[in-house]
């Protein structure tokens, strides 16, 4: 990752403002794959590394297939300041959880990302389930050391996932962030600001996306959390129930939820016109327990 350039030049005020509103993101773009990949590649659908009868199968008893699966040794190779040691174990207090520091001001608020593979399973018929039932979908964690060669073909043509990073400030805090700025100092960030903000953009309309930002600092990943809450509780989201006051503790509850994983580009890969979210509650980040994540269409 490339650190901003010209940090050094600005005031300290200047410097800690622009520290504040920066978002650090993780963007995956599909690379058709020649042959076949590595167990514990980042990739897009083809074969699960893990035995048969581990494979996760939805309320119909139909085996599902791998969507996706992020190594986050890649993540670590991608920014060397994000590390994934062996020796650091998470306590029965999560004192060792990456994200145990995770206060919705943190931008940055893992130390190091624990080495492993955060797998995507999803239903071949996931089309016919609502989209507030769980049971189409499951997320799983896996230690590198718990993979194994897969006994089954993938259910969908399988891509590498080619990851790179970006940092950039949200355009809604843009303004904000320029107004705290002198005259001299404004050519530069403002020049950087574009860089970032295309950099972010080109990854969105074709590839995925991970952010372990602590918050939900754009639109639609603020509107999949609220869906999430809603799922959670068993109730189905639209537009008039957001305003519904009969619904507010839903809303509220959107507050304890992040988007991580976004995924878009799905159309030509699964057929799938709306692109997907992955969400979590703090507190399962926290203790890592991704298996309580809630997917979302948009």
């Amino acid at each position: 990752m490339t650190r901003v350039p010209f940090l050094d030049l600005l005031t300290r005020h200047s410097r800690d403002r622009l520290e504040d509103s920066l978002i650090t993101a993780f963007l995956f773009e599909y690379k058709q794959a020649d042959c076949a990949l590595p167990m514990g590649a980042s990739k897009f659908g083809g074969s699960a590394a893990m035995a048969l009868d581990l494979i996760p199968k939805d309320k119909n008893g139909t085996r599902m297939s791998l969507l996706a699966q992020i190594n986050f040794s890649d993540i670590s190779n991608i920014d060397p300041s994000i590390r994934s040691p062996e020796d650091e174990i998470v306590g029965d207090d999560h004192s060792g959880s990456p994200f145990s520091n995770l206060p919705a001001s943190t931008r940055s608020p893992f130390r190091y990302l624990p080495p492993g593979i955060l797998m995507l399973f999803v239903s071949p018929h996931y089309q016919s389930f609502k989209d507030k039932d769980s049971s189409w979908y499951k997320l799983i964690y896996r230690p590198l050391a718990e993979l194994s060669p897969s006994q089954i073909e993938g259910g969908w043509s399988e891509f590498a996932l080619m990851g790179s990073c970006v940092q950039f400030v949200p355009a809604e805090n843009q303004k904000s962030l320029l107004a705290t700025l002198g005259e001299k100092e404004l050519p530069d960030v403002v020049d950087w600001l574009k860089q970032g903000s295309n950099g972010w953009s080109n990854g969105l309309s074709d590839g995925q996306q991970l952010l372990f930002s602590g918050e939900n600092v754009m639109a639609d990943w603020r509107r999949a959390a609220v869906v999430a809450a809603f799922h959670a509780n068993g109730i189905s989201y639209d537009e008039h129930r957001e305003n519904d006051p009969h619904y507010k503790h839903l809303v509220d509850a959107a507050a304890d939820w992040i988007a991580i994983w976004r995924m878009s580009g799905l159309t030509g890969r699964i057929a799938e016109r709306r692109t997907l979210y992955v969400c979590i509650r703090r507190e399962d980040l926290i203790k890592l327990e991704f298996s309580h994540g809630s997917l979302v269409f948009l």
